[in-house]
């Protein structure tokens, strides 16, 4: 088996993982076989809830991607850098670049920022701080 069908197999791993909550699987690999072993939960003795404690490592009472706060972040991210793109801002605030879009459209018509120069090329120029 080689470095790259290893790997490969690892990254599926890591994804079931992630996917079903569940502890890492145990790949083995020889010249002649692999094998993946998942260990199966019991599902008595733990909870979905106790699963993303455990394996998510998601810290509690963390708001994650409050709508409130996303206009006055993008607008923090365009002052830091002024030629930032939709998909960039999607990417670090974690949301769809449709979502993106619209918050910039009701920044534009609050008159909190503004675009100068085309689509490719231009700059955002942010006018206040928040809506």
């Amino acid at each position: 088996m080689t470095k790259e069908e290893l790997d490969f197999l690892i990254q599926q791993g890591e994804g079931y993982n992630l996917e079903y909550l569940l502890p890492h699987p145990i790949i083995e690999a020889s010249d002649i076989y692999f094998g993946i072993s998942f260990a199966r939960p019991d599902l008595q003795k733990m909870s979905v809830e106790q699963r993303i404690k455990e394996y998510k490592n998601v810290p509690e009472n963390v708001p994650e991607n409050v709508p409130e706060n996303r206009p006055t972040l993008i607008c923090q991210l365009m002052k830091n850098n002024s030629s930032i793109t939709v998909l960039e801002l999607a990417k670090k605030i974690r949301v769809n670049e449709k979502t993106i879009k619209r918050d910039i459209d009701n920044l534009k018509k609050d008159g909190s920022i503004r675009r100068i120069g085309p689509d490719k090329g231009g700059y955002w120029e942010v006018i206040t701080a928040s809506p």
